[in-house]
């Protein structure tokens, strides 16, 4: 494969999905459903959304189904597609049948993807929030709310959907402190690690707080704020899990990690990656996650097939579509050429080492039930 293009087994490309929903005039209902402002975040792509359902239907065994469905639909629906002559009643019922059905996708596909941005923006706006003096005899709380709004106003136009998500925040930041006042004696003693909020609390006490715990320290207000974005951030991600557990995808639900830029993510480099793949071979068990950069995602499967010694590997990409082999050596080199491209943005190491951000990844037993760890 090392000089051979790339064969896509089945080709997709995610922005005639998003170029059908922004141009259809038949989607003005589903526009409304969503909101108009919710729906331009698409335009930096659905990458993020549609790896999540493809990994949702990788857990059902229907991931493929699922890219070719959209495919089959789109050329069904598309405006290029429709009868040159006079549709009949059952003809149209066909086409509305199917563009509702593709609305169902679309809304599960933008829904992940809309968590992921949002969860992004409120992190990256608090990370450039600005932190005015105190006034004399304005009280703590009083100042919050102030470094709040004097922030918010600064936001540009394309992120004033942000604003509501920080009026939750505020919400967030008074059950916080009301916690904390109300646990001074304990709240380090009696940690829950599968709570994220009391891990928020015990960290905001023990980094933020007088050690008296009476009062949150104005010197620590930009650490106060970073626990606050990042718990918030994960908060909303978790908001797409409990969506996809309502369609029997069960997560591990491992402890918050604050101190990292995005909690419970996986940082590996390539020869890592190929070692977990080659574990999980070795355990006769379906491996899949998605591959994450600065600013695209992907999703990997490796499925070792019943009564034979063959693994089927398959790679995901929302720009190109499913790469499909069962050549070990070929995926290794497409993951290789992949991450190594010039215009990719994976994270680099210190040693120059380009590393994948994994969200979420999961293994499939042939007996036990399907856990995504």
């Amino acid at each position: 494969m090392p000089n051979k293009k790339i064969n896509y087994s089945i080709k997709f490309n995610q922005y005639q999905l998003i170029e059908y929903f922004h141009k259809t005039p038949s989607n003005e209902f589903t526009k409304k459903i969503i909101g108009i402002e919710n729906i331009n975040y698409t335009d930096g792509g659905l990458c993020y959304g549609l790896t999540d359902r493809f990994l949702v239907n990788v857990y059902k065994n229907k991931e493929i189904h699922f890219i070719q469905e959209i495919i089959s639909i789109l050329n069904l629906v598309a405006p290029s597609c429709r009868f040159s002559y006079p549709a009949s009643y059952q003809q149209k019922k066909f086409i509305s049948y199917h563009n509702a059905h593709l609305n169902q996708l679309f809304h599960k596909i933008f829904r992940a993807q809309f968590n992921q941005d949002i969860s992004i923006d409120i992190r990256n706006a608090i990370h450039q929030f600005k932190y005015p003096p105190i006034n004399k005899n304005e009280g703590i709380n009083n100042y919050i709310d102030r470094i709040i709004d004097e922030n918010i106003k600064n936001l540009s136009k394309s992120k004033k959907i942000l604003i509501p998500y920080f009026h939750e925040i505020k919400i967030l930041i008074k059950k916080v402190n009301r916690y904390i006042k109300s646990n001074i004696s304990n709240i380090s003693t009696t940690k829950n690690y599968h709570d994220n909020f009391s891990i928020l609390s015990e960290k905001i006490s023990s980094h933020c707080f007088s050690s008296k715990k009476k009062y949150l320290l104005v010197s620590k207000i930009e650490l106060f704020f970073y626990f606050i974005g990042q718990y918030f951030s994960h908060e909303i991600i978790r908001k797409t899990e409990f969506n996809n557990n309502l369609e029997g995808v069960s997560y591990d639900n491992s402890p918050i990690n604050l101190y990292v830029s995005m909690p419970n993510n996986d940082i590996v480099s390539l020869d890592t990656l190929k070692k977990m793949i080659e574990k999980y071979i070795l355990k006769n068990q379906v491996f899949a996650c998605d591959l994450c950069d600065k600013n695209h995602a992907m999703a990997i499967t490796v499925k070792p097939l019943t009564n034979c010694n063959k693994t089927t590997f398959e790679l995901f990409d929302p720009n190109k579509g499913v790469f499909i082999t069962k050549n070990k050596s070929d995926f290794f080199e497409l993951l290789k050429k992949i991450i190594n491209k010039k215009n990719s943005n994976f994270l680099i190491d210190k040693d120059g080492v380009r590393k994948i951000e994994i969200t979420r990844k999961f293994i499939i037993d042939k007996n036990p039930k399907n856990k995504i760890i």
